[in-house]
């Protein structure tokens, strides 16, 4: 009789319990990666999933005219070798690699298209942005699909010097023929929110 009494009012109480702190633990990792800390937008157009597997957060916006916006963010270890992350923990500080070795270390979301040969044509501008706690780079791409349809692609990757771990966050844009080119750098700043350096 105790045993059922049990099963009957204490179990369900325990599998709230495991719920609620199954969803706090999402909520927080949701805007938390190793390093970094990242706020969502305050807009409700986005549909926004949550960071698995250190791997991808999506938000995709479709517009009435066919134009899709989807955005990503990937983050992990730098992907260094044991002699420069040995130098790293001594010095505390990142070797001096330019933007073009920064970003042979990483494939944006169109660059991964092109590897599939979904896009052609890739023309990448880079701005290197450098931080107390680290160094960013900013990327702009624009490619077509297959020579059809114009994309566009904008980005930020960063490097933490604390965690030695890496964020990048990804927005790119498909236009149909004959429609406007949206404004990515909007998107891009309304998606993106800001990133900041944190110690962990």
């Amino acid at each position: 009789m105790k045993i059922k009494t049990f099963i009957s009012v204490f179990l369900p109480l325990l599998i709230a319990s495991c719920s609620m702190l199954q969803k706090k633990v999402n909520s927080e990792s949701t805007n938390t990666v190793p390093g970094f800390e990242y706020k969502y937008p305050k807009t409700g157009e986005w549909l926004i999933g949550s960071i698995k597997d250190g791997n991808i957060l999506i938000g995709k916006k479709v517009e009435a005219d066919g134009t899709s916006v989807l955005a990503t963010v990937k983050y992990g270890p730098i992907g260094i070798t044991n002699n420069e992350l040995a130098e790293l923990k001594k010095t505390g500080k990142i070797k001096a690699h330019s933007p073009e070795e920064i970003i042979s270390s990483f494939r944006t979301n169109l660059e991964l298209d092109a590897q599939q040969g979904r896009v052609k044509n890739i023309k990448t501008k880079y701005e290197e942005k450098k931080y107390d706690k680290g160094r960013c780079l900013t990327f702009s791409q624009v490619g077509d699909d297959n020579g059809t349809m114009p994309i566009l692609n904008e980005g930020l990757w960063c490097i933490n010097s604390k965690t030695y771990s890496y964020i990048m966050l990804n927005i790119s844009a498909r236009v149909p023929a004959g429609r406007v080119v949206p404004n990515l750098s909007t998107e891009k700043s309304e998606f993106f929110g800001s990133l900041v350096f944190i110690e962990k």
